[in-house]
């Protein structure tokens, strides 16, 4: 990462549209805040969008916003999701291992939780994130990292959270016509749950009520 990088998040919510511009050091493990925007959000229903030029208005406004105060141009976001559109379920992905008897690699990894996301599922879903919740490899069970281990089988237990592809791709299209880039849409209660909960309470199976 560079010494210095400005990312910025687009939370598009049913009563607000709010921006955050994000300033990341190297040498600091927090994020400063340098730029905040608000906006009303009277395009948007239960997270779907019911008028698209006022979507399109009020989130133009809430990245304004947030320029204007940290001085510095949005051109790509992190979006935030949410609505009762928002579901998920447990999957499950087995594979062989490329080279058996060989080490775990990141191609392994990444095959197996393709696997998992190979499941019947209504064509009007889009997968919006699959979380490995703990992986298997041959007869041991309960591991977090599988990479460097040596083993045959690989598989993974994992949590797929899923949203309606009408309604993201009409946010995706509010979004780049407001002018900016999607980095990534990202679940908003992933992002609440990343936020605020230490990997040992995600251990412990705390929850995050929103």
């Amino acid at each position: 990462m560079p010494k210095e990088q400005i990312i910025a998040s687009l939370d598009v919510g049913s009563s607000k549209i709010r921006t955050v511009i994000a300033l990341l050091e190297e040498d600091k493990k927090m994020p400063n805040i340098i730029g905040v925007g608000v906006a009303p959000s009277t395009g948007m229903r239960k997270g779907n969008i019911i008028d698209v030029d006022e979507a399109i208005s009020n989130i133009s406004a809430a990245l304004e916003d947030a320029e204007r105060m940290s001085g510095a141009p949005i051109h790509h976001v992190f979006v935030g999701i949410n609505g009762n559109h928002v579901e998920s379920f447990d999957s499950k992905g087995v594979i062989a291992i490329s080279h058996a008897g060989s080490e775990i690699i990141e191609d392994d990894i990444n095959r197996v939780l393709e696997a998992a996301q190979a499941v019947n599922m209504p064509s009007n879903r889009r997968i919006l994130r699959i979380i490995p919740k703990s992986f298997s490899v041959d007869d041991q069970r309960g591991i977090k990292n599988p990479i460097g281990m040596i083993g045959v089988r690989l598989e993974v237990d994992a949590h797929i959270i899923t949203g309606q592809s009408t309604i993201v791709k009409n946010v995706e299209k509010a979004v780049h016509q407001a002018g900016v880039d999607i980095d990534d849409i990202v679940p908003a209660s992933l992002a609440a749950a990343e936020a605020v909960l230490s990997r040992r309470q995600k251990e412990l199976g705390v929850v995050v009520i929103m």
